[in-house]
């Protein structure tokens, strides 16, 4: 795949799996007192893109969180440099749907919901049957939700 330049909101990236937590508040703060808000020079983060087209970083996690919280709104340029084998904003956007549930009720209900209400369910889901019923549990979600308002 060759690479792609999009301009993107930094408040809609995600975070890779290995930086859960976020920005490095030492290296945050560091860069706040460097740089403040300006994008001028900043090297181009990279992202990988889901399956579900959302985008996830590979590096640049503390510039991109720097310039979301002191510039919400302004778009920064990333390079995407390939394609993930699964969705990345899913499980994240199910979060939002459910506020309520805690994370551990919600793979069991996902379990269920993709191969049937049995004590087995959990362990017997594969991973594509997880990614099926997390889609569909969404737009049943998100049409309960419209039809609410």
């Amino acid at each position: 795949m060759a690479t792609q330049l999009l301009d993107v909101d930094p408040r809609t990236l995600h975070v890779p799996p290995s930086r859960i937590s976020g920005a490095d508040p030492f290296k945050l703060h560091r860069q706040i007192a460097m740089f403040g808000s300006s994008t001028i020079g900043m090297p181009t983060p990279w992202v990988y893109r889901g399956t579900d087209g959302e985008l996830q970083l590979y590096n640049g996690v503390t510039r991109v969180t720097r310039i979301a919280k002191l510039s919400p709104g302004t778009l920064i340029r990333v390079e995407v440099v390939g394609d993930l084998a699964a969705p990345v904003g899913h499980l994240e956007r199910l979060s939002e749907l459910t506020p309520d549930v805690r994370f551990g009720q919600l793979i069991a209900n996902l379990s269920y919901l993709a191969v049937g209400p049995t004590n087995e369910a959990i362990w017997d889901m594969e991973d594509d049957q997880l990614l099926a019923a997390i889609q569909k549990h969404i737009v049943d979600l998100s049409n309960r939700s419209v039809n609410v308002a």
